[in-house]
């Protein structure tokens, strides 16, 4: 089970969805009503900041394509909580391709 979520500004997280080797996925509600997928990537997940660093940088070039794509998930928005020790980005709601699990957010 993952750890309490930390506060995503303009989001409830519902309930995890899905974990990664970098963080977890969570179903969110936008103050809007809409669901979204939130992945949360802790820098307690890494032994240094070297590699946390690498991987939001990576987030950071991914995002302005990523809605350009239709075989990739469009990133949303991206955010960062230096002094909670996260950073997380919000995605367009997808069904498990891993598990076939469909996700149901009135579930």
């Amino acid at each position: 089970m993952p750890e309490s979520p930390p506060p995503i500004p303009d989001y409830t997280l519902l309930r995890p969805v899905g974990r990664g080797a970098y963080g977890e996925v969570w179903l969110a509600r936008s103050v809007t009503g809409v669901h979204r997928a939130v992945k949360i990537v802790r820098r307690a997940s890494f032994t240094e900041d070297r590699p946390f660093d690498r991987e939001f940088a990576g987030i950071q070039r991914f995002e302005p394509v990523s809605l350009g794509h239709d075989s990739q998930v469009g990133l949303l928005h991206v955010g960062r909580n230096d002094a909670a020790g996260f950073f997380y980005y919000v995605m367009e709601l997808a069904d498990d391709i891993e598990t076939g699990e469909e996700i149901f957010p009135e579930r």
